[in-house]
């Protein structure tokens, strides 16, 4: 599986150093390492397991910013107080409960890097070891993707346990047939099947979902994607299986980003499956696309679209915006708060380096951001760094879809073009309104759709909606009208810009459009 890794893992600089570094007592004690983890270090040192040592270090080296949020609750009278989870039969009911005590709560950050003992370490890694040579995929899983997929000790910002030895004594019947059989696509349904027979999209937590362990998602039995998906690499990687989280930031076409899982089989071919709720398919590789292998769009369903698909590592990218920028306040949050995840989009879709000139540069900012529309807002999801031409270059971006480049400042993303469309194939075609042209337009409720449950629009009799158009960085208002069946037409309409339809006092979430010289309206 070498070529898979040749682009997307940056590790292996990272191990050939802890090989060097590694060879003398005195290199670890000079260290500026916490005593519990210099014992780590020691304990490999003396063992004379090279492999083990390279993956302590690759741990701890990696550690810094990794941690629990510990939820404490309170009661009104400051009194912490416990909630038991089964006796709350679900999310409605959890809810009620929190509101009628008045509970607020309080987060403690406990950092590994401080807190985590030597003892705990040297058993997650003997584990983690364990599981990856008694699989039967052992040779096709390297040491680094072993490193950044298998060895890692946590997923998220969970408490720390146990969560290998309890899944493996729970999961013993599944042992047994990966032992027997060679083929992964299998054996990642028969485990993902049995997930789905006792958990389920949902919520029952009064916890974020992303800081759940594998004790509190077995109790709750219900989660949102990212619990979906964490449940997911818990179980497989207890197993031996070298699961990943990927995720995008942002839907193109629909509103909310989204987490899933994804392998590599033993072809090195990568395909991507919902952890808990749905399989690996042999006719479509990418559940969430409908791309074939060979990157061709094999559908005309609307489908949700990405601009981009990133890689939760546990290894810290050095190449992260957050690790290389010095003003932090010019980067917008997602990237502010994530260095551990890497770009996998052309894995996913066909994708296009987009190049272009900005007319001016903001001041004192040097990054500029790709953004795509989803919840009523511009949200970056790529960035690029503007050169002294002004130029700017977003690598490897979905097509299908509507772009907008911004800067940020002040905790908002400021417009410095106009939002232009990527298709299949073809030049990109930029989204300005010319009122010297007009058109008229019809625009019809969405009908439900088969791949994916979009947000539809839904017009209705009796309702008041208004049409707007993207023009000079902002929402421009054109007109309004009643609507006296399920469609609605607007006449004298500017050509060539990007739309939205929003019911009258709504929260302008609606999903935005273009239109093509006919006047049928093409939804982003």
């Amino acid at each position: 599986m070498k070529h898979v890794f040749r682009e997307s893992l940056k590790i292996g600089i990272l191990l050939l150093l802890f090989s060097t570094s590694c060879s003398k007592k005195e290199s670890i004690n000079k260290t500026k390492f916490h005593p519990e983890l210099k014992k780590v270090l020691e304990f490999y040192n003396k063992s004379n397991d090279t492999s083990k040592l390279k993956a302590a270090h690759f741990l701890i080296s990696n550690m810094d910013g990794l941690g629990t949020d510990d939820i404490q609750l309170f009661d009104e009278t400051g009194q912490p107080i416990n909630l038991y989870l089964p006796s709350y039969k679900n999310e409605k009911a959890l809810k009620k409960a929190i509101d009628s005590l008045n509970i607020f709560y309080k987060t403690n950050f406990i950092a590994d890097i401080k807190n985590i003992s030597s003892e705990q370490l040297i058993l997650y890694i003997e584990e983690a070891f364990q599981a990856w040579e008694n699989s039967p995929f052992h040779t096709n899983i390297e040491f680094e993707h072993f490193c950044e997929y298998l060895l890692p000790y946590r997923v998220n910002k969970e408490p720390l346990e146990n969560w290998r030895g309890h899944i493996r004594q729970k999961y013993n019947w599944a042992l047994d047939s990966i032992n027997r059989s060679k083929n992964l696509r299998e054996i990642i349904n028969l485990v993902n099947s049995e997930l789905q027979s006792w958990f389920s999209f949902g919520k029952a937590h009064f916890k974020p979902d992303e800081s759940l362990s594998f004790s509190d998602l077995e109790l709750c039995k219900k989660g949102d994607c990212e619990a979906m998906s964490n449940l997911t690499l818990f179980t497989m990687r207890a197993l031996g299986i070298a699961v990943m989280k990927d995720f995008t930031p942002a839907w193109a076409a629909a509103n909310g980003g989204h987490s899933w899982n994804s392998v590599y089989l033993e072809t090195g071919e990568l395909c991507s499956f919902q952890g808990t709720e749905g399989n690996l398919m042999e006719d479509r590789p990418h559940l969430l696309f409908p791309f074939d292998t060979y990157g061709n769009l094999i559908s005309d369903i609307d489908y949700r679209k990405s601009g981009k698909v990133y890689r939760n590592t546990y290894s810290i990218q050095k190449n992260s915006l957050v690790e290389i920028v010095k003003n932090k306040e010019t980067i917008p949050p997602f990237f502010k708060k994530n260095n551990r995840f890497i770009d996998v989009t052309n894995e996913y879709m066909p994708v296009k380096n987009i190049s272009l000139t900005l007319n001016t540069i903001p001041e004192n900012n040097s990054y500029a951001y790709i953004c795509v529309f989803n919840d009523g807002k511009w949200k970056p999801i790529h960035y690029s760094e503007i050169s002294k031409n002004y130029q700017v270059e977003f690598s490897n971006m979905g097509r299908d879809i509507v772009y907008l480049i911004s800067y940020y400042q002040h905790g908002r993303c400021i417009p410095l073009t106009s939002p232009f469309f990527v298709p299949l194939n073809g030049p990109v075609e930029w989204l300005t309104p010319d009122r010297k042209q007009l058109q008229n337009l019809t625009t019809r409720k969405r009908s439900y759709n088969v791949f994916f449950d979009l947000p539809k629009f839904r017009i209705s009799p009796t309702n008041n909606y208004r049409l707007f158009v993207w023009e000079e960085n902002q929402w421009i208002f054109l007109t309004g009208k009643k609507a006296f069946s399920d469609s609605l037409n607007f006449h004298k309409v500017p050509i060539g810009g990007l739309y939205q339809l929003r019911l009258e006092g709504s929260d302008s979430r609606e999903r935005v459009f273009m239109c093509d010289e006919n006047g049928n309206i093409i939804w982003m």
